[in-house]
């Protein structure tokens, strides 16, 4: 199956892609976890799965600062960092 974008959103050191199947991919500094990696991940420098939202459907994502906010396909709203 192809797998698009559906949402993206980034700050000055960190962005997020979010794909039309609900995953999550980051990439950039995870300072405070904002990227919803383990805390012992201090940047990635490629597009990386974020397993952290796998047992949701993310259809929006907004980076900000040092968090980061997603809604889910039941109109819920997590936030990291």
């Amino acid at each position: 199956t192809n797998s698009t974008v559906v949402d993206i959103s980034g700050a000055c050191d960190f962005c997020f892609a979010v794909l039309n199947d609900g995953r999550v991919f980051a990439r950039g500094n995870n300072a405070f976890c904002k990227l919803g990696l383990p805390e012992e991940t201090g940047s990635v420098s490629k597009f990386t799965l974020v397993e952290s939202l796998s047992k949701y459907k993310i259809v929006s994502v907004s980076a900000g600062f040092s968090h980061s906010l997603f809604i889910t396909n039941e109109k819920k709203i997590l936030s990291c960092g």
